[in-house]
């Protein structure tokens, strides 16, 4: 009898195992920089740290200086010592290596077909477990201290940014999966840097994504209240939707919009992970993209089927074709300021 519970503890831990390395194959999914690809690799400088305190960098590609592009890599999140820890059920991205370098997709600059094919590219890899937006450092149960410091490290990639191009006609600030989550705040930043800009944002995998306690516990509530957009943020209930409504309270010309698929398996099991009761991301989808159109009338999402996660970096983004609107097509009219229309609809639940 103790042998057989001791095995089926045994084969459920594993099965955990397996499961959050699933999990972190798919946020990590990158390929190494292509040979001559015109990707530099930049010292995050100090300041910039990753969650065990191994270095911080991004990678940057010069292109026009009237294009600029900003993409926050995803890699998960941790709260506790289970899925912080490294050694435990860890289920975030704990460092930055050569493998975390942009390919795929968006990231293929010198595919013809790229909408992003001439702008210059800053990728700022992910590290903290803190949707890029922490800013303090926690320890948890038997001394396990995490650098939940992800804002310094994008502050930094920004400001190579705002160093190198002075004046771009267009922004893009796209994130997929933990990268999609702060992307509205970091639209707004460079909304308020360059004011004639037209600001585009799009958040890739993270839309059923509502509850967001955490951003407390990482300091990134206490953090946020310094921009005045974000005063009003309830430390005791901050919501990753508001992030979105009160960045077009306070500047409503950045263009807002989401990309997901209405069945993602891995937005499926964080929300597991965070104790909701109800997992069928197609439910929280609609319930999300409801609201946020009805609060931000300009807001657009493209909702694409299956349980895929994330398609920006990947090469379905130019194949992919929901309602006869091709994917690759929506990002291009968006990023030229045309109108788009809302993608996919009948395939959320509300």
């Amino acid at each position: 009898m103790w042998y057989g519970a001791r095995l089926a503890r045994d084969m459920t831990r594993r099965s955990r195992t397996i499961r959050f390395a699933l999990i972190l194959l798919a946020l990590a999914a990158a390929a190494e920089v292509p040979a001559q690809s015109g990707w530099e690799r930049m010292e995050g400088g100090p300041g910039t740290t990753c969650a065990l305190g191994s270095p911080f960098s991004f990678w940057v590609h010069r292109g026009s200086s009237e294009r600029l592009a900003i993409y926050l890599r995803g890699g998960g999140a941790c709260w506790n010592k289970a899925t912080c820890d490294p050694n435990d059920q860890p289920t975030y991205v704990s460092t930055v290596d050569d493998q975390d370098a942009p390919a795929g997709g968006l990231m293929e600059l010198e595919n013809p077909a790229n909408p992003l094919r001439d702008f210059t590219v800053v990728y700022v890899p992910y590290c903290t477990g803190d949707v890029h937006l922490g800013s303090r450092d926690v320890t948890y149960t038997g001394g396990l201290a995490i650098r939940h410091r992800g804002r310094a490290n994008v502050e930094a990639a920004l400001g190579w940014a705002f160093r190198s191009v002075t004046a771009p006609g267009v922004i893009l600030v796209a994130g997929e999966s933990a990268g999609a989550l702060p992307s509205p705040v970091y639209a707004l930043a460079m909304a308020r840097r360059y004011p004639n800009a037209r600001i585009v944002q799009i958040g890739d995998g993270a839309g059923a994504f509502r509850v967001a306690a955490a951003l407390t516990h990482w300091g990134a509530v206490d953090a946020l209240k310094h921009e005045s957009a974000f005063a009003t943020i309830d430390p005791a209930a901050p919501s990753y939707l508001a992030l979105y409504e009160l960045v077009a309270q306070a500047m409503p010309r950045v263009q807002l919009a989401q990309i997901n698929s209405a069945e993602d398996s891995v937005q499926r099991r964080f929300l597991e992970l965070r104790g909701n009761p109800d997992t069928r991301v197609a439910v929280w989808l609609g319930r999300n993209m409801a609201e946020l159109r009805h609060s931000i009338p300009g807001f657009r999402a493209y909702s694409m089927p299956g349980t895929g996660h994330t398609v920006l970096r990947r090469p379905q983004f130019y194949t992919a074709s929901v309602d006869g609107v091709p994917l690759r097509d929506w990002v291009a009219h968006l990023l030229a300021g045309q109108e788009v229309t809302d993608v996919g609809e009948t395939l959320l639940t509300r």
